[in-house]
């Protein structure tokens, strides 16, 4: 009998760090329609668990998306964190494998199916998913769990919230010693540290100032950030180049920020980019890091 990943895809996925890709044009928008994504239907009110219906055994070698309801939201570009209420099965015996909200990357990646499926729907959408173990959730995954990378899988997912894909505040002038940020089309920061010593305390500067939310103390806020040495301009972590946005608890005994940087996002306003310069660490023998963040929802 084939085995299939039933508890592949977990709850509370946003601080897992799933991969999305960089933006890209039109092409990366095509995941043709076809005779097992149309034969799925679901109902149900959005948002909630659908009641998920197909004829079995059903058999694809190619992925394939309908749209069963199309949304009045903004279409999803590659990189957004999106909240999703997804209903999971197995194309051959119909089996319902898993149910819940979960959040997911827009774009190739972690989950290539799932995300590049997602990428260019507006907010709003139901859509349905069919394609084999390994189209959806990737050779990496497939080979991890030990699946039948050409099982058919069918998924359901409603696309209930996203995240900014990038900082959109009004820009303000850096501060003289502070680094400097070049933003790459899809909003990727290039940072260079000037040659001047690194602060003795921690500092920060708001380069966009966001017009959402304001950040409070204990919220799991999502971000985008990359950290570079003050010794040598390297990149310590980035979850840019992991390739999805990340997510922080700020503040309380339940941070999960790096050290240090809770205090200048707490306050902060969705859709703002913080520059933050931690000093070295000289129990650890890290050097001044330099963080470029950018605050892109509370979860």
């Amino acid at each position: 009998m084939r085995r299939v990943p039933a508890l592949l895809i977990t709850a509370g996925l946003l601080a897992a760090a799933l991969t999305g890709c960089s933006s890209g044009g039109d092409s990366s928008c095509v995941v043709p329609s076809g005779d097992a994504s149309k034969v799925v239907s679901a109902s149900g009110r959005f948002g909630e668990t659908p009641n998920v219906s197909f004829p079995t055994p059903l058999d694809t070698k190619t992925l394939q998306r309908s749209v069963l309801k199309t949304g009045d939201g903004e279409k999803l570009q590659a990189g957004q964190l999106v909240v999703t209420e997804l209903a999971f099965y197995d194309g051959e015996s119909g089996k319902k494998l898993q149910t819940g909200e979960i959040s997911l990357t827009a774009g190739k990646g972690h989950y290539p199916g799932l995300g590049k499926s997602m990428q260019c729907v507006p907010v709003g959408s139901r859509i349905a998913i069919a394609g084999t173990a390994k189209q959806i959730f990737g050779a990496e995954q497939v080979s991890q769990q030990g699946l039948d990378a050409s099982h058919t899988l069918v998924l359901v997912l409603d696309l209930k919230r996203a995240f900014l894909a990038r900082a959109n505040g009004t820009p303000k002038p850096g501060q003289p010693g502070f680094p400097t940020v070049v933003l790459a089309p899809n909003g990727r920061p290039g940072i260079t540290v000037p040659k001047n010593d690194p602060p003795k305390s921690p500092e920060a500067e708001t380069l966009k100032q966001g017009h959402g939310k304001t950040v409070k103390k204990g919220d799991n806020v999502v971000v985008q950030y990359t950290a570079v040495s003050w010794d040598d301009n390297s990149v310590t972590s980035s979850s840019w180049q992991d390739g999805s946005p990340t997510g922080w608890v700020v503040g309380g005994s339940e941070s999960s920020a790096p050290a240090g940087l809770s205090k200048f996002i707490v306050g902060s306003k969705v859709g703002s980019q913080l520059v933050a310069v931690l000093p070295a660490d000289k129990a650890s023998g890290s050097s001044a890091t330099a963080y470029v963040i950018d605050v892109l929802g509370i979860h």
